[in-house]
């Protein structure tokens, strides 16, 4: 397997000072730690350390849905008090999702900081939303104040699939959203849909399967994905009597909430220290960006550290400086996400190629049967070898698409 390049980066700038960068490269055994890498431990820091204690036992879901389930919260509990200037205005705001296996116990830490009241009042949390016209009425506000949100989708695929309905712009306004600018506006039917100051944040889970069912390479390259963090975790042993949440840590972290809910408007920055690591880590990470669709699902990940980093330096009382040792953690968590993301690119390639291997079987077929058969007769003979309708169903509609076969009449012709 060739090695990416750009974990390396994160490698130095964890080192102190930055001074890894001209080491010896990592012998090839390291390519198996990306396959499964760990949450690295020192970004459970202050509030996080805290969640991270007062979940052990209630639950089975993975200490990453933890920490995504957290940070997300906190993030659009600051909204647009916190910003800092990246050539343009950056906030809090995040997008993530975690993704695992199936009944991993992701929905249940995905609920927990709304089920223990930790979010303000002052975020409007979305479950559901059917349109943008209808998304506009549950985000309308009587004041003046940010339109803060926490969108909750607890399977990222039905949000693409709906996005993608006819004449749904819920994408468009979650794509164009995420950079919160002064107001969103679209003339829909005969209503005009405007939102001031647009301040979402979107907390979503997914397994590999799901979510490569409906998402597209498109949706990375196109700019609505690659505003995403991703994030694994695997489940924790079983917990056949799970206990309640420690009340004194939920209470230190109930404790951060209120103060981040009363901090004023302030432009973060790094300090000098921060500064120069930052340097280091942004023009490698620009020199050394992997090409293709892991490099266009990543492009973003150092924008993310920069919102990490707010988040961190407002619960630890640092503002209006970040430190050195958040950044660190934020670039930590920078690298996880990167290598998340070539996992879930791993499980699709993975899908391809047996799509692949059952495209050339189905050419082979029809070619020994004169280019021509029912698709009836086709399915019963090959539908085996799928495993199930839906394979079926998926492999002929990518032949259809590449121009490889027509379907005329309940009949599958091969082009050509």
């Amino acid at each position: 397997m060739q090695r990416d390049v750009l974990p390396d980066i994160y490698e130095a700038l964890l080192q102190p000072n930055g001074a890894a960068f001209a080491r010896e490269p990592d012998p090839p055994e390291a390519d198996i730690q990306e396959l499964n890498p760990e949450f690295p431990v020192h970004a459970f820091r202050g509030v996080f350390a805290d969640y991270r204690e007062a979940m052990v036992g209630t639950t089975e879901a993975s200490d990453v849905a933890h920490f995504a389930s957290l940070w997300v919260s906190l993030a659009a509990t600051l909204g647009r008090t916190v910003s800092m200037y990246a050539g343009d205005v950056l906030y809090p705001n995040v997008y993530l999702a975690f993704f695992g296996s199936t009944g991993d116990k992701k929905t249940t830490a995905m609920r927990r900081p709304s089920a223990l009241r930790l979010i303000p009042d002052h975020v409007t949390l979305v479950q559901n939303v059917g349109s943008t016209e209808g998304l506009a009425d549950k985000l309308k506000r009587e004041d003046d104040n940010d339109t803060v949100a926490l969108f909750y989708w607890e399977e990222f695929a039905a949000l693409l699939a709906r996005g993608r309905w006819s004449g749904s712009t819920v994408l468009e306004f979650l794509t164009e959203a995420f950079d919160c600018p002064s107001t969103w506006g679209l003339e829909y039917r005969r209503n005009k849909v405007e939102i001031h100051r647009p301040t979402p944040s979107i907390l979503t889970g997914t397994t590999p399967e799901w979510f490569w069912k409906h998402a597209k390479s498109e949706d990375f390259y196109g700019g609505f994905g690659n505003r995403f963090v991703f994030l694994k975790g695997d489940r924790k042993p079983p917990i056949p009597n799970p206990i309640q949440p420690n009340l004194t840590k939920v209470q230190c972290v109930r404790d951060a909430f209120e103060r981040i809910a009363q901090i004023g408007h302030t432009s973060a920055e790094f300090d000098a220290a921060a500064a120069s690591v930052w340097g280091k880590y942004y023009l490698q990470s620009e020199l050394q960006r992997p090409e293709g669709l892991l490099g266009a699902a990543t492009k973003r990940i150092h924008v993310v550290v920069r919102k990490l980093c707010m988040v961190y330096a407002a619960v630890e009382g640092t503002l209006p400086f970040i430190t050195e040792d958040q950044l660190r953690a934020s670039i930590s968590v920078g690298r996880y996400a990167f290598l998340s993301m070539k996992s879930l690119l791993e499980v699709q390639a993975v899908g391809r190629s047996r799509d692949g291997e059952l495209e050339q079987r189905f050419l082979e077929w029809l070619r020994k049967h004169n280019g021509r058969a029912r698709k009836r007769d086709m399915q019963q003979t090959l539908s085996k070898a799928c495993g199930d309708c839906e394979t079926f169903n998926r492999v002929v509609r990518n032949l259809e698409q590449a121009g490889y076969i027509e379907i005329r009449d309940r009949e599958v012709l091969l082009r050509g």
